[in-house]
């Protein structure tokens, strides 16, 4: 170091730094937007959906990235977005809303036989015919099915089928018509 006080580098010149910082906000997409919301909504749910692995990073111009193999400087010259999910959170929102925006009905229904009506994951659509008939919208969710045995006579057979719509089904859907 020097005696008489002087600097022994100038920091506005000689010295870089690269810096990486976490924002406190997360990504955010919403479908439809808030101004957007059908008139004949009585009421919103909002769901939120929390996609840890989703992000929005993004490189300043002139960050320096490394050293080439004589020591210069390495620099991202125009800089932008190195990754961008908004689109595909996008994407997600909009796979929600039309879920979630169906009209749906809980139906449990029990035959006094052993039958296979339907697998879990099917998505019943309606039940009925013509005056009767009822939209439901909900996947099975679970199959419930007793056997009688010899000995037992109080033991009637049956299946039982539920539905509900409270969380979309990993499962592969196809549809069933009850």
């Amino acid at each position: 170091s020097r005696l008489d006080g002087a600097p022994e580098m100038d920091y506005a010149t000689d010295m870089f730094l690269t810096v990486f910082a976490i924002a406190d906000e997360h990504l955010r997409e919403a479908y439809p937007a808030d101004g957007d919301i059908p008139a004949e909504h009585e009421s919103r749910r909002n769901i939120i959906v929390d996609r840890p692995d989703r992000r929005l990073d993004y490189v300043s111009p002139e960050t320096i990235w490394g050293f080439d193999e004589t020591g210069l400087l390495l620099r991202c010259e125009l800089g932008g977005f190195l990754r961008d999910d908004r689109q595909a959170m996008g994407y997600e929102a909009q796979a929600a809303y039309k879920w979630y925006n169906r009209e749906r009905q809980k139906l449990n229904f029990t035959f006094r036989q052993i039958l296979v009506v339907a697998e879990v994951g099917f998505l019943v659509t309606q039940i009925g015919d013509g005056a009767t008939l009822e939209i439901i919208n909900t996947p099975v969710t679970k199959i419930r099915v007793v056997f009688g045995l010899r000995g037992q006579p109080n033991v009637q057979q049956a299946t039982t089928v539920e539905t509900d719509f409270g969380t979309v089904s990993t499962v592969p859907v196809s549809e069933a018509t009850i």
